[in-house]
């Protein structure tokens, strides 16, 4: 790296972890500006596929949408990776607390920023051109440049303290190009838990290891949070004190409460909330959605505002209310009558085998984030082979990252 043209970033107190990475509040020396720092575990030198460089090439990918945060740079050291970037505000999930939801507006024009150009008053078409009708939607720029995020939840959709009437996209650690072959994803046939993402907000397709993933993975995914955000709560989501099981048996019944979980038990005389049940024929229509099919997602941008009475045209500008609501009564009765089996569920022979011979019992809390994933989707070194670039687009992209150089600051 030539340090001539390098930005110097110190890095300061942590923000947040995660099962591999943290996330650091750094300062620009030249500037004082604060950015992002997410840094790595431990990667050295030698490792030729670190798992940061897939990301920040995704990143550079997606540069100069809104709703992705701007790259600051990406420097691989001796020992660890990081990506310095946009600094942004807390997750959305963090606006859910005890059993309390969002605002029907607020949570209709979350949807609209993610499925749904700025501008509703244009036709409804399946042309992914930002000429047509506005700033394209977050999903709409993903797949207009052919990229997979595989992990859409509340916790990867961060506040913009820039400004507040928008949100940001995050974490693209295991997205994927979806141009480039993939002959399976990753986990694909993993005995135990063949998840790829996060348990909670994952698509029954995900479940059933109908690979590789597809576009309609990422709406289902959605579905799944807009309706944890209007209603505080999903059917399989279980605290880590109420619960104590396995991660075969975790992923068993998540996947049981999905099914059991259909468009129907939201429409309006069951729910009493038109946008929840807008949200359950959103769900249908992603699991019904062939893997070869681009999704409409300008339609549901214009269907989730209508079902909400949102004006976006009026409303595009002014902050979100992200004050808690009680959740429609109707709709969080509805909702408990989709129970989730018994942890003690029986389970499959190589399952159960499986299971007695690791001996420990896990916690499982929102995501699949403990350490026992398989070392060919999470390895110590080099990431797995589905996650790549092809040569040239990883040349081409690598040659516009801007480097930095990381300053450690002891803190105490």
């Amino acid at each position: 790296m030539d340090s001539d043209r390098s930005v110097i970033i110190t890095l300061g107190k942590e923000l947040g972890s995660g099962a591999f990475s943290t996330v650091f509040l750094g300062t620009v020396t030249s500037s004082g500006a604060a950015v992002a720092v997410k840094k790595k575990a431990r990667v050295s030198l030698t490792v030729k596929r670190p798992p940061l460089q897939h990301e920040v090439r995704i990143l550079q990918t997606l540069q100069g949408h809104p709703a992705i945060p701007q790259l600051v740079g990406y420097y691989h050291g001796l020992h660890f990776e990081y990506i310095a970037m946009e600094l942004l505000g807390e997750p959305i999930k963090a606006k859910v607390k005890d059993g309390m939801g969002l605002s029907q507006e607020t949570v209709a024009r979350v949807g609209v920023q993610m499925v749904r150009t700025e501008s509703l008053l244009a036709p409804s078409s399946s042309s992914l051109d930002p000429g047509a009708g506005g700033q394209l939607s977050a999903l709409e720029h993903l797949l207009a440049k052919g990229v997979l995020h595989r992990d859409v939840k509340p916790a990867n959709i961060l506040l913009c303290p820039a400004d507040a009437s928008k949100i940001c996209l995050v974490d693209f650690g295991i997205s994927c190009l979806l141009a480039v072959p993939r002959p399976r994803d990753p986990r694909a046939y993993a005995k135990e838990t063949p998840i790829v993402g996060t348990l909670d907000w994952c698509s029954l397709s995900v479940h059933e290891a109908r690979f590789p993933m597809c576009p309609a993975d990422d709406l289902e995914s959605l579905a799944y949070a807009l309706l944890f955000l209007i209603s505080g709560s999903l059917p399989w989501r279980v605290s880590m004190d109420s619960q104590r099981e396995t991660l075969a048996q975790a992923a068993q019944r998540v996947h049981a409460s999905k099914q059991a979980l259909t468009g129907d038990d939201l429409v309006v005389s069951h729910s009493g909330c038109a946008l929840a049940e807008t949200l359950g024929r959103l769900l249908e229509y992603a699991r019904r959605l062939a893997p070869e099919e681009k999704p409409d997602l300008r339609h549901w941008g214009r269907e989730l505002a209508n079902a909400a009475s949102v004006d976006v045209e009026e409303l595009k500008a002014a902050p979100l209310d992200w004050s808690p609501r009680v959740p429609p009564l109707q709709l969080k009765e509805r909702l408990a009558m989709v129970p989730p089996p018994s942890a003690s569920a029986k389970l499959d022979a190589d399952v159960q085998a499986a299971s007695a011979s690791a001996g420990a019992v896990v916690c499982i809390p929102d995501s699949m984030s403990v350490p026992d994933f398989s070392r060919d989707w999470f390895p110590e070194g080099d990431r797995d082979s589905s996650i790549t670039f092809p040569p040239e687009e990883a040349q081409k992209c690598d040659e516009k990252i801007p480097p930095f150089f990381v300053e450690l600051v002891r803190m105490w």
